[in-house]
């Protein structure tokens, strides 16, 4: 159809954010314009500590039963069945790491451990914003525009990190 295509799979890992999120990206140019683009010029920065995008001040909850610690993550017993499975909806990202893909379907939780117990939360609207690149003050233009807690978790699952969008846009303009 006249075009080059270029792609390759990113991870918002190698842009600044702690979130596990590969994705392939496509950049197609015209073909009567002379310009190639090399997805490896890209660039890169590392990882920021996932602390930095959590805020301070919110309720953790108290698992008292069996836990399993992963590399990444801990997982707790369904409460379905009580089954100690790896799933998403039983899984807390530990803190000190990074977190999955931020999903559409499920608010992700994270965990730390404090005096040999596992304590949980779920990640706030803001929080998974600030995972997707976004700033606060984006977040808060949203947040005033009465969109509701649930289609705030939604907006930010079905989007593309930012900090890969900036680092592609500024390739294809150099």
């Amino acid at each position: 159809l006249g075009y080059v295509n270029y792609w390759s799979i990113l991870n918002s890992l190698d842009f600044g954010i702690p979130q596990n999120r590969e994705r392939i990206f496509v950049v197609s140019i015209r073909k009567d314009i002379p310009k190639y683009f090399d997805f490896e010029k890209l660039e890169r920065k590392p990882m920021r500590p996932l602390i930095e995008f959590l805020d301070k001040q919110v309720r953790w909850n108290n698992v008292e039963t069996v836990f399993k610690e992963y590399t990444n993550f801990y997982t707790f017993p369904r409460s379905s069945d009580g089954k100690l499975i790896n799933g998403a909806y039983n899984r807390a990202w530990k803190q000190d790491k990074y977190v999955g893909t931020i999903p559409v379907s499920n608010i992700p939780k994270i965990a730390d451990i404090k005096q040999n117990q596992l304590l949980y939360r779920h990640l706030t609207p803001r929080e998974c914003w600030r995972l997707m690149g976004f700033t606060d003050l984006d977040f808060d233009k949203v947040l005033l525009s009465g969109i509701g807690k649930n289609n705030l978790y939604l907006l930010a699952g079905n989007s593309i990190v930012v900090p890969v969008l900036e680092a592609i846009f500024k390739e294809l303009l150099l």
